[in-house]
């Protein structure tokens, strides 16, 4: 699961990611058992 800063910072790379017209398709994070994917879950 992500920690508040993780939504935070994948908020913080949307923004600046839409200034510049790039379109973000997912933030993962990995663990050696497991993968969160913000897109899947409806974070992006």
């Amino acid at each position: 699961m992500p920690s508040r800063q993780d939504e935070a910072l994948t908020q913080k790379i949307k923004q600046a990611a839409q200034l510049m017209e790039i379109k973000l398709i997912d933030h993962i994070i990995l663990s050696s058992e497991n993968y969160y994917s913000m897109a899947d879950n409806g974070i992006i």
